[in-house]
Protein backbone atom coordinates (compact mmCIF):
# COMPACT_ATOMS: atom_id res chain seq x y z
CA UNK A 1 0.00 0.00 0.00
CA UNK A 2 1.71 3.33 -1.45
CA UNK A 3 -0.91 5.89 -1.31
CA UNK A 4 -3.15 7.14 1.63
CA UNK A 5 -6.39 6.58 -0.37
CA UNK A 6 -5.20 2.89 0.37
CA UNK A 7 -4.46 2.35 4.12
CA UNK A 8 -7.58 4.79 4.28
CA UNK A 9 -10.21 1.97 2.60
CA UNK A 10 -8.26 -0.81 4.16
CA UNK A 11 -9.12 0.94 8.07
CA UNK A 12 -12.59 1.23 7.05
CA UNK A 13 -12.83 -2.26 5.84
CA UNK A 14 -10.98 -3.57 9.29
CA UNK A 15 -13.29 -1.11 11.12
CA UNK A 16 -16.34 -2.46 9.53
CA UNK A 17 -14.93 -6.11 10.22
CA UNK A 18 -14.90 -5.87 14.20
CA UNK A 19 -18.58 -6.94 15.64
CA UNK A 20 -18.64 -4.82 18.80
CA UNK A 21 -15.93 -2.24 20.55
CA UNK A 22 -15.12 -0.73 16.99
CA UNK A 23 -13.34 2.66 18.17
CA UNK A 24 -11.66 0.85 21.32
CA UNK A 25 -10.26 -1.61 18.98
CA UNK A 26 -9.09 0.56 16.28
CA UNK A 27 -7.67 2.87 19.80
CA UNK A 28 -5.77 -0.32 20.64
CA UNK A 29 -4.28 -0.58 17.09
CA UNK A 30 -2.93 2.71 16.87
CA UNK A 31 -1.41 2.98 20.17
CA UNK A 32 0.38 -0.63 19.75
CA UNK A 33 1.22 0.56 16.04
CA UNK A 34 2.98 4.08 17.40
CA UNK A 35 3.56 3.85 21.88
CA UNK A 36 4.07 -0.38 21.58
CA UNK A 37 8.04 0.04 21.71
CA UNK A 38 7.74 2.06 24.58
CA UNK A 39 5.94 -0.03 26.93
CA UNK A 40 7.46 -3.38 28.63
CA UNK A 41 3.28 -4.07 29.09
CA UNK A 42 -0.02 -3.89 27.39
CA UNK A 43 -1.65 -2.28 29.79
CA UNK A 44 1.06 0.65 29.75
CA UNK A 45 -0.58 1.32 25.85
CA UNK A 46 -3.49 3.28 27.41
CA UNK A 47 -1.23 6.10 28.02
CA UNK A 48 -0.49 6.22 24.78
CA UNK A 49 -1.85 9.34 22.70
CA UNK A 50 -3.84 7.98 20.61
CA UNK A 51 -5.66 5.66 22.94
CA UNK A 52 -8.47 7.92 23.98
CA UNK A 53 -9.65 5.52 26.58
CA UNK A 54 -9.03 4.13 30.20
CA UNK A 55 -6.50 1.16 30.69
CA UNK A 56 -9.70 -1.08 31.39
CA UNK A 57 -10.77 -0.91 27.52
CA UNK A 58 -7.94 -2.70 26.49
CA UNK A 59 -8.99 -6.24 27.83
CA UNK A 60 -12.70 -4.74 26.53
CA UNK A 61 -11.19 -4.47 23.10
CA UNK A 62 -9.00 -7.30 23.21
CA UNK A 63 -12.35 -9.85 24.37
CA UNK A 64 -14.37 -8.56 21.27
CA UNK A 65 -11.61 -8.62 19.24
CA UNK A 66 -11.25 -12.41 20.15
CA UNK A 67 -14.71 -12.48 18.52
CA UNK A 68 -14.10 -12.28 15.41
CA UNK A 69 -14.79 -15.27 12.98
CA UNK A 70 -11.84 -17.12 11.63
CA UNK A 71 -13.92 -16.82 7.61
CA UNK A 72 -13.79 -13.08 8.31
CA UNK A 73 -10.15 -12.61 9.49
CA UNK A 74 -9.16 -14.65 6.74
CA UNK A 75 -11.13 -12.20 4.05
CA UNK A 76 -8.92 -9.53 5.54
CA UNK A 77 -6.31 -11.36 5.35
CA UNK A 78 -6.58 -12.06 1.89
CA UNK A 79 -6.95 -8.26 1.03
CA UNK A 80 -4.24 -7.10 2.74
CA UNK A 81 -2.01 -10.54 1.02
CA UNK A 82 -3.11 -9.16 -2.55
CA UNK A 83 -2.01 -5.97 -1.83
CA UNK A 84 1.33 -6.99 -0.72
CA UNK A 85 1.88 -9.62 -3.01
CA UNK A 86 0.58 -8.71 -6.43
CA UNK A 87 2.59 -11.49 -7.83
CA UNK A 88 1.61 -14.91 -9.17
CA UNK A 89 4.31 -16.66 -6.88
CA UNK A 90 3.82 -16.86 -3.10
CA UNK A 91 6.41 -17.88 -1.13
CA UNK A 92 6.11 -18.64 2.59
CA UNK A 93 8.06 -19.47 5.70
CA UNK A 94 6.71 -21.83 8.64
CA UNK A 95 8.27 -22.64 12.19
CA UNK A 96 7.31 -22.66 15.61
CA UNK A 97 7.89 -20.10 18.54
CA UNK A 98 7.43 -20.11 22.25
CA UNK A 99 5.16 -17.70 24.12
CA UNK A 100 6.65 -18.55 27.81
CA UNK A 101 4.44 -18.48 31.22
CA UNK A 102 6.53 -19.79 33.51
CA UNK A 103 4.91 -18.56 36.83
CA UNK A 104 1.10 -19.09 34.97
CA UNK A 105 0.82 -22.09 37.13
CA UNK A 106 -2.76 -22.44 36.54
CA UNK A 107 -2.64 -22.24 32.41
CA UNK A 108 -4.02 -25.05 31.07
CA UNK A 109 -1.67 -26.89 28.78
CA UNK A 110 1.45 -25.73 29.43
CA UNK A 111 4.16 -27.70 28.49
CA UNK A 112 8.00 -28.04 27.68
CA UNK A 113 8.88 -26.18 24.59
CA UNK A 114 12.16 -24.96 22.82
CA UNK A 115 13.37 -21.12 23.78
CA UNK A 116 16.67 -19.92 23.26
CA UNK A 117 18.72 -19.60 26.56
CA UNK A 118 21.83 -17.55 26.47
CA UNK A 119 23.02 -18.82 30.11
CA UNK A 120 26.32 -21.14 30.04
CA UNK A 121 25.37 -25.37 30.32
CA UNK A 122 21.00 -24.53 30.28
CA UNK A 123 18.98 -26.33 27.78
CA UNK A 124 16.92 -24.04 25.64
CA UNK A 125 13.48 -24.54 26.66
CA UNK A 126 10.94 -23.23 28.78
CA UNK A 127 7.91 -23.69 30.34
CA UNK A 128 4.96 -22.21 28.22
CA UNK A 129 2.87 -22.56 24.90
CA UNK A 130 4.26 -22.87 21.42
CA UNK A 131 2.43 -21.41 18.71
CA UNK A 132 2.91 -22.48 14.84
CA UNK A 133 3.49 -19.30 12.43
CA UNK A 134 3.35 -18.88 8.83
CA UNK A 135 4.24 -15.78 7.19
CA UNK A 136 4.67 -14.33 3.43
CA UNK A 137 7.84 -13.47 2.23
CA UNK A 138 8.17 -9.79 -0.04
CA UNK A 139 9.73 -10.15 -3.40
CA UNK A 140 12.15 -8.08 -5.24
CA UNK A 141 14.46 -4.95 -4.35
CA UNK A 142 12.08 -4.88 -0.44
CA UNK A 143 13.21 -8.76 0.02
CA UNK A 144 16.87 -7.93 -0.98
CA UNK A 145 17.39 -4.62 1.16
CA UNK A 146 14.75 -5.19 4.08
CA UNK A 147 14.09 -8.02 6.37
CA UNK A 148 10.38 -7.55 7.06
CA UNK A 149 7.60 -10.25 6.55
CA UNK A 150 3.92 -10.22 6.25
CA UNK A 151 2.25 -12.49 9.42
CA UNK A 152 -0.80 -14.19 8.09
CA UNK A 153 -1.35 -16.89 10.69
CA UNK A 154 -0.66 -18.19 14.43
CA UNK A 155 -1.94 -21.15 15.83
CA UNK A 156 -1.21 -22.63 19.31
CA UNK A 157 0.24 -26.05 19.17
CA UNK A 158 -1.54 -28.34 21.82
CA UNK A 159 0.32 -30.62 24.19
CA UNK A 160 -0.77 -33.56 22.21
CA UNK A 161 0.20 -32.23 18.83
CA UNK A 162 3.64 -31.69 17.10
CA UNK A 163 4.63 -27.86 16.22
CA UNK A 164 5.88 -29.47 12.47
CA UNK A 165 2.64 -31.19 11.55
CA UNK A 166 0.34 -28.47 12.59
CA UNK A 167 2.20 -26.06 10.68
CA UNK A 168 2.00 -28.09 7.14
CA UNK A 169 -1.42 -28.32 7.82
CA UNK A 170 -1.66 -24.99 8.90
CA UNK A 171 -0.50 -24.34 5.59
CA UNK A 172 -2.74 -26.15 2.75
CA UNK A 173 -5.59 -24.37 4.70
CA UNK A 174 -3.82 -21.02 4.57
CA UNK A 175 -3.37 -21.03 0.74
CA UNK A 176 -6.71 -22.30 0.19
CA UNK A 177 -8.27 -19.36 2.53
CA UNK A 178 -6.25 -16.75 0.97
CA UNK A 179 -7.58 -18.47 -2.91
CA UNK A 180 -3.86 -18.71 -3.86
CA UNK A 181 -4.36 -22.64 -4.29
CA UNK A 182 -4.33 -21.50 -8.35
CA UNK A 183 -1.01 -19.88 -8.28
CA UNK A 184 2.50 -21.06 -7.56
CA UNK A 185 3.41 -21.50 -3.95
CA UNK A 186 6.33 -21.90 -2.24
CA UNK A 187 7.54 -22.59 1.28
CA UNK A 188 10.02 -22.76 3.54
CA UNK A 189 11.31 -24.71 6.66
CA UNK A 190 13.85 -26.51 8.76
CA UNK A 191 14.92 -29.94 8.86
CA UNK A 192 11.79 -31.14 10.74
CA UNK A 193 9.50 -30.06 8.09
CA UNK A 194 10.30 -32.88 5.95
CA UNK A 195 8.95 -35.49 8.29
CA UNK A 196 6.57 -38.45 5.84
CA UNK A 197 3.99 -36.66 7.56
CA UNK A 198 4.85 -32.94 6.54
CA UNK A 199 5.56 -34.15 2.96
CA UNK A 200 1.92 -36.60 2.98
CA UNK A 201 0.55 -33.17 3.75
CA UNK A 202 2.33 -30.97 1.34
CA UNK A 203 1.42 -33.73 -1.41
CA UNK A 204 -1.93 -32.45 -0.81
CA UNK A 205 -1.63 -29.03 -2.49
CA UNK A 206 -0.25 -29.36 -6.36
CA UNK A 207 0.84 -26.33 -6.48
CA UNK A 208 2.93 -26.12 -3.65
CA UNK A 209 6.87 -26.54 -3.60
CA UNK A 210 8.45 -27.38 -0.24
CA UNK A 211 11.84 -26.33 0.11
CA UNK A 212 13.44 -27.92 3.72
CA UNK A 213 16.89 -28.63 5.10
CA UNK A 214 18.21 -32.21 4.86
CA UNK A 215 19.94 -33.49 7.88
CA UNK A 216 23.84 -34.42 6.57
CA UNK A 217 22.97 -37.95 8.29
CA UNK A 218 20.16 -38.26 5.85
CA UNK A 219 19.94 -41.11 3.45
CA UNK A 220 18.63 -40.91 -0.19
CA UNK A 221 18.02 -43.06 -2.93
CA UNK A 222 17.97 -43.31 -6.31
CA UNK A 223 14.96 -45.17 -8.57
CA UNK A 224 15.00 -48.36 -8.79
CA UNK A 225 16.20 -49.59 -12.04
CA UNK A 226 15.25 -52.72 -14.03
CA UNK A 227 19.00 -54.44 -13.91
CA UNK A 228 18.57 -54.29 -10.08
CA UNK A 229 15.29 -55.81 -9.34
CA UNK A 230 15.23 -59.47 -8.54
CA UNK A 231 12.22 -61.72 -9.04
CA UNK A 232 9.45 -61.25 -6.61
CA UNK A 233 8.25 -58.19 -4.93
CA UNK A 234 9.89 -54.97 -7.09
CA UNK A 235 11.54 -52.88 -5.62
CA UNK A 236 10.93 -48.87 -5.29
CA UNK A 237 14.38 -47.99 -4.20
CA UNK A 238 17.34 -48.07 -5.98
CA UNK A 239 21.11 -47.25 -4.98
CA UNK A 240 21.73 -45.80 -1.20
CA UNK A 241 22.94 -42.15 -1.21
CA UNK A 242 24.67 -40.61 1.77
CA UNK A 243 24.89 -37.16 2.24
CA UNK A 244 28.22 -37.31 4.40
CA UNK A 245 29.79 -39.31 1.68
CA UNK A 246 30.76 -38.19 -1.17
CA UNK A 247 31.67 -41.59 -2.80
CA UNK A 248 28.27 -42.18 -2.65
CA UNK A 249 27.16 -39.49 -4.76
CA UNK A 250 26.01 -40.00 -8.03
CA UNK A 251 27.00 -37.76 -11.13
CA UNK A 252 25.04 -34.61 -10.70
CA UNK A 253 22.30 -33.19 -13.20
CA UNK A 254 23.16 -29.45 -12.90
CA UNK A 255 26.05 -27.32 -11.15
CA UNK A 256 26.37 -22.99 -10.85
CA UNK A 257 28.31 -20.83 -8.97
CA UNK A 258 28.16 -17.11 -8.34
CA UNK A 259 29.77 -14.36 -6.03
CA UNK A 260 28.15 -11.78 -3.95
CA UNK A 261 29.78 -9.27 -1.99
CA UNK A 262 28.07 -8.59 1.88
CA UNK A 263 27.58 -5.40 3.79
CA UNK A 264 31.35 -5.07 5.27
CA UNK A 265 32.80 -5.41 1.58
CA UNK A 266 33.65 -9.38 1.83
CA UNK A 267 33.03 -11.66 -1.60
CA UNK A 268 31.86 -15.22 -1.20
CA UNK A 269 31.31 -17.66 -3.31
CA UNK A 270 28.20 -20.53 -4.18
CA UNK A 271 29.03 -23.78 -5.01
CA UNK A 272 25.28 -25.56 -5.69
CA UNK A 273 24.80 -28.89 -6.90
CA UNK A 274 21.42 -30.20 -7.94
CA UNK A 275 20.20 -33.91 -8.30
CA UNK A 276 17.08 -34.67 -10.07
CA UNK A 277 14.58 -37.08 -8.78
CA UNK A 278 15.42 -38.64 -5.60
CA UNK A 279 13.42 -40.69 -2.89
CA UNK A 280 13.15 -40.48 0.51
CA UNK A 281 11.64 -43.60 2.64
CA UNK A 282 8.34 -42.72 4.16
CA UNK A 283 5.80 -44.90 6.03
CA UNK A 284 3.14 -47.03 5.39
CA UNK A 285 0.54 -43.89 5.94
CA UNK A 286 2.57 -42.13 2.75
CA UNK A 287 4.18 -44.07 -0.15
CA UNK A 288 7.71 -41.69 -0.17
CA UNK A 289 8.38 -43.73 -4.25
CA UNK A 290 5.50 -42.22 -5.33
CA UNK A 291 6.50 -38.46 -4.61
CA UNK A 292 10.42 -37.70 -5.63
CA UNK A 293 12.44 -34.91 -4.83
CA UNK A 294 15.29 -32.69 -6.13
CA UNK A 295 17.91 -32.19 -3.88
CA UNK A 296 20.34 -29.50 -3.74
CA UNK A 297 24.12 -29.44 -2.10
CA UNK A 298 25.44 -25.73 -1.46
CA UNK A 299 29.21 -25.11 -0.25
CA UNK A 300 30.04 -21.53 0.23
CA UNK A 301 33.63 -20.22 0.34
CA UNK A 302 35.29 -17.00 1.44
CA UNK A 303 37.70 -15.35 -0.92
CA UNK A 304 40.60 -17.01 -0.19
CA UNK A 305 38.60 -20.16 -1.18
CA UNK A 306 38.37 -21.94 2.41
CA UNK A 307 34.85 -23.34 3.26
CA UNK A 308 32.98 -21.15 5.43
CA UNK A 309 31.10 -23.60 6.99
CA UNK A 310 31.96 -26.90 8.26
CA UNK A 311 30.15 -29.26 6.55
CA UNK A 312 27.74 -28.35 3.38
CA UNK A 313 24.40 -27.21 3.37
CA UNK A 314 21.74 -29.63 1.50
CA UNK A 315 18.18 -29.13 0.52
CA UNK A 316 15.59 -31.18 -0.50
CA UNK A 317 12.74 -29.46 -3.38
CA UNK A 318 9.46 -31.53 -2.85
CA UNK A 319 6.68 -30.93 -5.14
CA UNK A 320 4.73 -31.78 -8.73
CA UNK A 321 6.35 -28.32 -9.54
CA UNK A 322 9.67 -28.23 -7.92
CA UNK A 323 11.13 -28.44 -11.59
CA UNK A 324 10.03 -24.83 -12.28
CA UNK A 325 11.98 -23.72 -9.50
CA UNK A 326 15.47 -21.63 -10.29
CA UNK A 327 18.80 -23.65 -7.72
CA UNK A 328 19.84 -19.69 -7.22
CA UNK A 329 15.92 -19.41 -6.21
CA UNK A 330 15.58 -21.99 -3.79
CA UNK A 331 18.86 -21.57 -2.23
CA UNK A 332 17.98 -17.80 -1.63
CA UNK A 333 14.64 -18.17 -0.39
CA UNK A 334 16.00 -20.16 1.99
CA UNK A 335 18.37 -18.30 3.29
CA UNK A 336 15.51 -15.95 3.85
CA UNK A 337 13.78 -18.09 6.22
CA UNK A 338 15.77 -16.31 9.15
CA UNK A 339 13.65 -13.68 8.67
CA UNK A 340 10.95 -15.19 10.44
CA UNK A 341 12.94 -14.79 13.61
CA UNK A 342 13.27 -11.19 13.09
CA UNK A 343 9.64 -11.01 13.17
CA UNK A 344 9.70 -13.19 16.48
CA UNK A 345 12.06 -10.54 18.18
CA UNK A 346 10.27 -7.55 16.75
CA UNK A 347 6.60 -8.56 17.76
CA UNK A 348 7.65 -9.87 21.02
CA UNK A 349 9.80 -7.12 22.20
CA UNK A 350 8.23 -4.21 20.26
CA UNK A 351 4.34 -5.27 19.56
CA UNK A 352 3.77 -6.71 23.00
Amino acid sequence: MTSLQDIQSFRSKLYSMFPSRRDAIMNLLDAISSHAHRCDSVVKLSEAKYFKRSYCSITDAIKAASKIEADDWHKMMALAFTHMQPTKVNRFIVDVTSNPRPYAKTLKERVITHSPNPAPSNKPICVGHPYSVIVGLPDGVRAENKHWVKPLSAQRVKSDEKGHDIGMRQLVELINKLGKSGNLNISFGDSLYGTPECRKTASEESNLVHIYRLRISRNIFLPATESIRSPGRKSEYGQKVSLSDPDTHPPHNEEIEWSWENTQGKTYTAKIKLWKDLLIRGTKDFKSSEHQINALQIIVTNEDGNDVFKRPLWLAVFGKSRHEIEIKDAYSGYCSRYDIEHFFRFSKQKML
